[in-house]
């Protein structure tokens, strides 16, 4: 039976917050099944959409490439695997002409936009891309 990313992408949230399963072999099989489906459609019906990548929000609440990357940088994932650069790269794109990043949400206020955006620099940080 095929794997849900969706759920993938949930559970790897949790190892990587734990200090004790962040670098285990169950963190890294996850990491890599998640890493294979980024920007491809689910298996199953909730959030099925290849869109719903592209939908960065934060808090974290669904998987979407952002959440995904915030968990691979915590389990030890560098800008050395290829599935990780493209996402930095189509993060990076994402950029607004405003310096910000925007929310994925329709609904978003800018309030939305400025927590989304330090939830990507703290990404690009923990890949060693951006410094302070």
């Amino acid at each position: 039976q095929p794997f849900s990313h969706l759920v993938t992408g949930m559970v790897l949230r949790a190892l990587a917050a734990s200090p004790t399963w962040r670098k285990s072999k169950e963190a890294q099989k996850a990491g890599e099944l998640l890493l294979i489906r980024f920007f491809k459609e689910d298996k199953y019906d909730d959030r099925w959409l290849s869109s719903y990548w592209e939908e960065i929000t934060y808090p974290f609440w669904a998987t979407d490439i952002l959440s995904s990357l915030d968990s691979l940088s915590t389990i030890g994932f560098s800008v050395e695997n290829e599935k990780v650069q493209e996402a930095l790269n189509w993060l990076l794109c994402k950029q607004a002409k405003q310096g910000y990043w925007e929310a994925g949400n329709v609904k978003s206020a800018l309030e939305d936009h400025l927590w989304v955006t330090f939830a990507v620099l703290r990404v690009l940080k923990k890949f060693g891309l951006f410094e302070i």
